[in-house]
């Protein structure tokens, strides 16, 4: 994906590189910590001097002795110059080398702005000598030509370095915005701050070193907005994630992009902290059950992948057991992905991000976390089985999302995915009339109301519309159904989603004042089910949280992946449907 074809920033999240190659050190030390927006003091320690360097290779040399301020160059001659620290907390000279690749790939094209070297040197020491923050600035990209540096999550020289989160001090500084936590409904639901804050005081993930390259608006879009960010993952910046942001207005999805960046970033485990390795039987009464509670073992033969029994070792964490209120080790298997083992322990699923969310709090990430993986368990019921869904009657349906609706050709099918979890899932489904590159596209949303669940699905699905129309990732890939939508074979393999079906005659009472109370109905929900519900804080600061979830039986996979699990079954027995059979058989991602 080339970002430099998109000609504007989702806002102005930088004064502008001219103006901060036009102040003296101080001033500049002083603007980039107004805009990163977080209270850090002065650092006491004195540290040494770092060596000037202008070669990766030798800058490796210098692991566990000096810092380093290392200088790379585009192919074109533009600079890139970053502290590396010692113990190479914020990323090794490789990673420093990708995040200037990265620019070429993603940004090539775009103003680039010259600076005084010894300037860029003097400014990247001046703030790591201060304030602890290594930072970068760079020629090659003028809409924000510094960033906080962030380690490259699979970094071929690096990502074996176990780091310490909480040693990265710029991420767990306090931020200077005093808005207080409140109430906020938007496009996800509840949230407890305004999106614009939640931005505001996560303005440090954002830049060509950090976690997120800087956004852009997806220009396309006409019903709602959109917005990507590139994830540089690898080495190689065309191994990228895309933080994908949606929302009604460009405030939510500019905030939906940095906390799907944020939550694909961490959950690939960049911070390099290990579990315990062993077998089940080595860790006492406090631990998941994988064989009777998720199913396992797998259906996979992928090569690497071994058929779970509980005297495998594998790698454990420490859960939050949300029903029984106490820690629970859990397989770090279904927390990061993608996941790569430490030595001695087997890998015993595919991975996916089902149940992964970032939020302003460790509670509202947690929400977040467990509607999706609602909106998951009742998407891959409908989609396997071919049951059918209620129509939802276009009286229920937003004026404003009806309106949205008519400014694209074709149609748009409003659904009603009935849930074990008494929640208003929908499924909003799109039927190209050639207007379109992508012939079909799907969304699905779980809030706490059906307007809201509407507005959800809806916005998911046109972010798939226009994914899809990019003409990327397209191609018969068996990880995943997007040349489905994309050909419009969709409409012969789910018919479901395409077909006329009984209008759901009023709405439900679906009411909770607050999240707390749909937190609790979704774990009582959960109970009645006999459904463990499992939460792990994957990365957590005053800022935001990333946390990771599952119930047993609804996780990485549906439950067609797993020799065990009988979720199909008990999801038709809980709605009072006929016993259901697999009709479709094939990947669900897109």
């Amino acid at each position: 994906m080339k970002f430099k074809r998109a000609r504007r920033a989702a806002r102005p999240l930088s004064k502008g590189a001219r103006a901060l190659m036009d102040q003296t050190t101080e001033e500049a030390i002083r603007d980039i910590l107004a805009e990163l927006n977080i209270a850090l003091e002065p650092i006491e320690e004195d540290l040494d001097l770092p060596v000037e360097e202008t070669d990766v290779n030798r800058a490796m040399a210098h692991h566990g002795l000096k810092d380093v301020v290392l200088t790379v160059r585009s192919m074109s001659g533009l600079a890139t110059v970053g502290l590396i620290e010692k113990s190479w907390l914020s990323g090794c000279p490789r990673c420093l080398q990708s995040r200037q690749h990265g620019i070429e790939h993603f940004y090539d094209g775009l103003a680039s702005t010259a600076f005084d070297l010894q300037f860029a040197q003097d400014l990247v020491k001046a703030m790591h000598s201060r304030y602890g923050v290594a930072i970068a600035v760079t020629e090659a990209y003028d809409p924000q030509n510094w960033s906080v540096i962030a380690p490259v999550p699979f970094c071929s020289v690096c990502s074996d370095i176990e780091r310490e989160f909480d040693d990265a001090r710029v991420w767990n500084a306090p931020s200077m915005s005093s808005a207080a936590e409140q109430q906020i409904i938007t496009t996800a639901g509840f949230r407890v701050i305004p999106p614009e804050v939640f931005v505001s005081r996560n303005r440090a993930t954002v830049g060509f070193a950090a976690l997120i390259g800087n956004p852009v608006v997806v220009e396309q879009s006409r019903a709602c907005s959109l917005v990507n960010g590139p994830i540089i993952m690898a080495d190689d910046p065309a191994e990228h994630e895309v933080a994908g942001g949606k929302g009604w207005l460009v405030e939510q999805s500019l905030a939906s992009c940095v906390g799907e960046g944020l939550e694909r970033y961490f959950t690939a485990r960049p911070f390099r902290r290990r579990g315990m390795v062993a077998a089940r039987d080595e860790l006492g009464p406090t631990v998941v059950d994988l064989l009777s509670d998720f199913g396992f073992p797998a259906r996979d033969n992928t090569p690497g992948i071994e058929q779970y029994r509980d005297d495998l070792p594998i790698e454990w964490f420490l859960a939050d057991d949300l029903v029984n209120e106490q820690a629970t080790w859990f397989p770090a298997n279904l927390m990061f992905c993608p996941y790569l083992p430490p030595t001695g322990a087997s890998v015993i699923s595919a991975g996916s991000t089902n149940g992964a969310a970032c939020g302003a709090t460790r509670q509202d990430a947690t929400l977040q976390a467990l509607l999706e993986l609602i909106e998951r368990d009742a998407f891959w019921y409908y989609s396997r089985t071919g049951a059918n869904p209620q129509a939802v009657p276009w009286s229920l349906v937003p004026a404003d999302i009806i309106s949205a609706m008519r400014s694209y050709g074709g149609s748009f099918r409003v659904q009603l995915l009935q849930s074990p979890f008494d929640l208003p899932v929908v499924q909003v489904t799109y039927d190209s009339d050639g207007g379109e590159a992508a012939s079909t596209a799907r969304g699905t949303g779980a809030t706490d109301s059906l307007g809201s669940s509407v507005r959800r699905a809806f916005t998911e699905c046109i972010q798939m519309l226009e994914s899809l129309s990019s003409g990327q990732a397209v191609e018969e890939c068996a990880t995943d159904m997007r040349r489905l939508w994309y050909t419009g074979q969709s409409r012969s393999v789910f018919p479901n989603f395409f077909r006329e079906t009984t209008v759901m005659t009023e709405e439900a009472p679906w009411h909770f004042p607050d999240a707390q109370s749909l937190f609790k109905h979704i774990v009582a929900a959960a109970v009645r089910q006999e459904l463990g519900v499992y939460r792990i804080v994957i990365a957590e600061t005053q800022n935001f949280a990333v946390v990771r979830a599952a119930m047993s039986s609804i996780s990485v996979m549906d439950g067609t992946y797993f020799m065990n699990n009988d979720r199909i079954a008990r999801f038709a027995e809980i709605v009072d449907q006929a016993p259901s059979t697999v009709n479709y058989s094939g990947s669900l991602f897109m």
